[in-house]
């Protein structure tokens, strides 16, 4: 029996993020700051970029002063990529270093 193809490191990455967001809303009663992602992230550049990737692909809601939530949507992902994250990475593929900047432009 063939082994299940391993996550992407993309599918990984966007796991991480929306577990930062799910794991603060659920610690805080609230929204997750911008510190959160920012953590992870590890420079302003990285922050806005994910947080501008998820918002645009309605993964995440909020701003900077209010925080931000999961939108169900990301919720749904989220439980994808806990469970499945070895068949997702063919769509996380944009995610991707190189394509992630020429999105930016």
């Amino acid at each position: 029996m063939p082994k299940p193809p391993q996550p992407s490191g993309s599918a990984k990455q966007l796991k991480e993020y929306l577990e930062i967001i799910a794991n603060a809303q659920e610690s805080q009663q609230g929204p997750a700051r911008r510190w959160d992602i920012y953590k992870r992230a590890m420079n302003e550049t990285q922050t806005d970029r994910w947080v501008a990737y998820l918002i645009d692909r309605g993964l995440l809601s909020g701003d900077k002063t209010n925080g931000y939530k999961l939108t169900p949507k990301g919720i749904i992902w989220l439980d994808l990529l806990r469970e499945h994250a070895d068949l997702v990475g063919a769509l996380t593929q944009e995610l991707h270093g190189s394509r992630m900047r020429r999105l930016d432009r």
